[in-house]
């Protein structure tokens, strides 16, 4: 019988999985990570809890993921948003030869209540989200997120 438990992560040892040429942050807050696939994700196909907000969007490939031990697939196009307190596995990188890039947004609990949100409205989407956690974007809202990324990397550059 395998025993399998779960690890928490912050946003320093996420950080810690890849090159610091990938990886832009403020602190223990926030930090924004150009994730091309390879050995490193291997870290993340154990079980494990982020207590913050983590954001992906699939730039190209796919990967599959499991949330509070449901799978999805999420491929190019797609956005992959958990909040806290769920469970988070990679299950699968397909070894394809094709290029699998995503972009992720790792957001602590903390930096989040900082922001000045409805949270009213927070509290129904993440529900949604906890229920749905990929979703495939339409070309419109690919070309905003991708401006909204540049405008955030910048900010944090700066």
């Amino acid at each position: 019988m395998e025993i399998s438990t779960t690890y928490n992560l912050s946003i320093s040892k996420i950080k810690d999985f890849f090159p610091p040429s990938q990886v832009i942050g403020l602190g223990e807050g926030f930090c924004m990570i150009d994730v091309r696939a390879s050995e490193r994700l291997k870290s993340f196909e154990y079980p494990c809890r982020f207590d913050g907000v983590l954001v992906v969007y699939c730039i190209s490939g796919r990967v599959k993921v499991s949330v509070n031990l449901k799978e999805f697939e999420a491929g190019e196009g797609s956005l992959f948003i958990t909040v806290p307190n769920n469970i988070l596995k990679v299950c699968d990188i397909p070894d394809d030869g094709q290029e699998h890039r995503y972009v992720a947004l790792a957001m602590s609990q903390e930096f989040v209540s900082d922001m000045k949100l409805d949270f009213k409205r927070v509290i129904g989407e993440a529900m949604m989200w906890a229920e749905h956690p990929v979703v495939r974007l339409q070309e419109t809202d690919k070309a905003m997120l991708a401006k909204y990324m540049e405008l955030m990397a910048g900010i944090v550059r700066s």
